[in-house]
């Protein structure tokens, strides 16, 4: 995930989102005032406000824009897998599914120049071995599920 807070990527799901829904109509669906969302768009040290977390899952759900659940899921070391047929297309998910796949391998060659290199030691490069071992498990189930849904 890039280096974008939360603030910022607010402001890109107003600007530009799947559902090509504009600020004022996100604003109307979340029966928000536009200043409001765009409080949330603003440097919280500054004169922004932090997006309320009842408002993270409709902002999703009406923008189909998943940057901000990607976000957080980031921030507690985990990944946002879309479960297909609920709310997504597969296609979005096999697209989210090649960039998880490309995320991994680029880990794991980091992690592997980075041992060969000696900047991590055995210990460390396991430890990412093995949570990058989870994540690729946690994509094997999801591609099984993937294709059980798309036959019914």
């Amino acid at each position: 995930m890039n280096n974008k807070r939360q603030h910022e990527i607010i402001f890109d799901i107003l600007e530009d989102n799947p559902a090509n829904l504009s600020a004022k109509e996100i604003a109307t669906r979340l029966n928000k005032s536009i200043a409001t969302i765009y409080k949330w768009a603003e440097d919280p040290d500054f004169s922004g406000s932090p997006i309320p977390s009842d408002m993270i899952l409709p902002l999703f759900y009406h923008t189909n824009d998943s940057r901000l659940i990607e976000f957080f899921c980031h921030q507690l070391g985990g990944l946002f897998f879309p479960v297909p047929g609920i709310k997504h297309k597969n296609k979005d998910y096999l697209d989210h599914l090649k960039k998880v796949s490309a995320t991994f391998f680029d880990a794991m060659r980091i992690a592997t120049d980075s041992f060969n290199n000696k900047d991590i030691d055995k210990d460390e490069f396991e430890n990412i071995h093995t949570a990058s071992f989870k994540h690729m498990q946690a994509l094997s189930e999801l591609v099984s599920l993937a294709k059980k849904l798309s036959k019914e």
